[in-house]
């Protein structure tokens, strides 16, 4: 535990190269700090909330607003999620409201 957080060496994350998207620096980081991680998310979905307009109109207007839902969406669901590592793969559960 670092700082009062879970932590775990970034190379106990199973690396597949057959996954593109796992083929990320993971190897390269000392420590994997996932509620840092979870805490950046949080700061992106309020930085997109603070995002101002820029000087668009019509469609391109209509593209941006899009997007930046679409951004925020996406940035809230995985700040909100809890986390657990799980046969060593990390496991994000993301609350969607509702009753379960």
């Amino acid at each position: 535990m670092v700082g009062g957080r879970k932590t775990f060496l970034a190379y106990d994350l199973p690396l597949r190269t057959e996954n593109l998207r796992q083929r990320v620096s993971v190897a390269r980081m000392a420590k994997f700090d996932v509620d840092a991680m979870l805490v950046r998310y949080q700061e992106r979905a309020a930085a997109v909330k603070e995002r101002p307009l820029p000087p668009v109109a019509g469609e391109e207007r209509r593209l941006f607003v899009e997007r930046a839902e679409t951004d925020y969406t996406d940035y809230a669901l995985i700040g909100s999620a809890s986390w657990s590592v799980d046969d060593g793969e990390l496991v994000l559960r993301i609350p969607l409201g509702g009753s379960g």
